[in-house]
């Protein structure tokens, strides 16, 4: 399954406190939503929209997210960290609205990709204390695992 990584960045020009928040979809769905949701990405579209964020330089202040999109194919899903920033749920609600006007779940499709995503067997470094004469059966062993 290709997946599709929407993340909105967002940096108070006063105070510097900063807002991010990820979700993760599938690329069929985003397929679905892509046009709707260039209609919020102020890099490419000098029309959008912007997604903004409150209060982060007090009470009533706004600043505009950047928003980014990231596609992984099924080989780079294996190979990357899946830790999720969740400072809110601007990005959601409004991912959210477009889906609802297409008749879109988007809560099934989150669900179904972070399932997908949990029985991925990705990659990981590990690290072993060993003796020196040990480390070029351990590097042959590892890499005959490779090869599998």
């Amino acid at each position: 399954m290709d997946i599709v990584k929407l993340n909105v960045y967002a940096e108070a020009y006063y105070s510097g406190a900063t807002y991010e928040e990820d979700i993760v979809i599938s690329k069929s769905l985003y397929e679905k939503i892509k046009t709707n949701l260039d209609e919020y990405d102020s890099e490419n579209n000098e029309n959008a929209r912007g997604i903004y964020v409150g209060e982060l330089d007090g009470k009533h202040s706004e600043v505009e997210g950047e928003l980014s999109v990231e596609i992984y194919s099924e080989d780079e899903v294996a190979d990357c960290s899946w830790d999720l920033n969740e400072d809110g749920d601007m990005l959601y609600y409004k991912i959210k609205d477009i889906c609802d006007e297409k008749d879109l779940d988007l809560d099934k499709d989150i669900e179904n990709v972070k399932e997908y995503l949990k029985n991925v067997d990705s990659y990981v470094e590990i690290c072993i204390r060993t003796k020196k004469s040990n480390v070029d059966k351990i590097k042959e062993y590892a890499e005959s695992l490779e090869q599998k």
